[in-house]
């Protein structure tokens, strides 16, 4: 049996600073995504849509991750899901119709679902059967750290500049997220 690394390993610590990127940028939005909506015109109804839109997409494809996550490179499934996610943002802020709104929002959910999963998957793989509580929870740390954060973040960005900024914000920390899994962690971590 292969003994994992300690939990302060450079991959450990990448991919918690990616699990904790992709956590900011969605609370980021998910407090935000419906006054942008409202913003660009949207009625009640479509702006219900386009907010739950994401969860229902995200929903139907986690089933699917783990299989997907079995056949191919991990890495590189967390790296393509995050410039998924981060295009499905970015196109958020250049858009004012329903459908490309609901089909970006759809894209995102599937995004998240791939990058939350497979991070996940990753982190355990860097951590020993001794270490695994103690990485899984500070792991889980920036998620609730986030959860709290993201949102008054949100709405600062949107509310000095516009909450087509807080979108391309976002953007902009899920290519960075990319950037330093691209970088740091290994190809095939399990």
């Amino acid at each position: 049996m292969k003994k994992g690394v300690d939990v302060l390993s450079s991959a450990y610590i990448a991919l918690f600073v990616v699990n904790l990127i992709v956590s900011l940028s969605f609370y980021m939005l998910s407090t935000t995504v419906a006054m942008y909506a409202r913003q660009v015109g949207l009625e009640p109804a479509a702006i219900g849509t386009v907010v739950g839109v994401l969860s229902i997409s995200s929903m139907c494809v986690r089933p699917f991750t783990g299989l997907i996550g079995d056949k191919f490179n991990n890495k590189h499934i967390l790296i393509a899901s995050l410039l998924v996610i981060a295009a499905a943002v970015l196109g958020c802020s250049l858009t004012h119709s329903v459908p490309a709104l609901i089909t970006l929002r759809i894209l995102h959910g599937a995004g998240f679902s791939m990058s939350t999963t497979i991070t996940m998957t990753l982190v355990a793989g860097t951590l020993s059967r001794e270490h695994m509580a103690q990485g899984l929870g500070w792991f889980a740390l920036g998620q609730t750290v986030s959860s709290a954060l993201a949102p008054s973040i949100g709405l600062a960005i949107g509310g000095a500049w516009g909450f087509d900024v807080t979108f391309r914000a976002a953007a902009g920390l899920l290519l960075g997220a990319a950037a330093l899994a691209a970088a740091v962690v290994r190809d095939g971590a399990r």
